[in-house]
């Protein structure tokens, strides 16, 4: 008796070789996608004092035992919260995404130089976190950010250095 042989054994062979493909495809190209990591590794309650500074203007704000801000340097009356409140949460759900550069004669270039918008993160006195809110000029949702007395630049998902504004004005209600 002859064998017969299955008219669609072809088809499944060529559907098996093509998933083989697409799989190994998927694999090759998940190590070029990119790795975003949070930028912070603070809790929101941690936060109670807030410092920006530029060559221009300086403003400070902390946050009293009732959970309102206020400022402290220069005292320009009430604080808008909300725009306090954008900030903190902007920058606990930063994430970096890359590094753009680790030489310090790029700093400039990535607006995160000594000239740059500085903030600082504080609970109490202590200081969490000091670090330079750059901007991309090529594109208005990506930002940069480097910490004091580091030279990584990291490039990261959100820019918020509108939102971090040293004029004591841009805080008002």
């Amino acid at each position: 008796m002859a064998k017969q042989k299955n008219p669609w054994m072809k088809y499944i062979l060529i559907l098996v070789v093509a998933l083989i493909l697409l799989l190994i495809s998927i694999l090759k190209n998940r190590r070029y996608q990119q790795k975003t990591e949070l930028v912070f590794d603070l809790n929101k309650k941690d936060i109670n004092g807030i410092t920006i500074m530029s060559n221009k203007d300086t403003v400070s704000f902390s946050q009293l035992n009732d959970s309102t801000w206020t400022p402290v340097e220069p005292d320009t009356g009430d604080i808008n919260e909300n725009k306090v409140n954008q900030l903190i949460s902007g920058l606990l759900e930063l994430e970096q995404t890359g590094i753009a550069t680790e030489k310090p004669d790029n700093h400039e270039t990535y607006n995160v130089g000594e000239n740059a918008t500085f903030v600082q993160l504080k609970k109490g006195e202590n200081v969490l976190k000091s670090f330079y809110l750059g901007r991309s000029t090529s594109s208005w949702s990506q930002g940069y950010l480097r910490f004091k007395d580091e030279n990584k630049v990291y490039r990261t998902n959100q820019n918020l250095s509108h939102v971090a504004s040293p004029d004591p004005n841009s805080w008002q209600q």
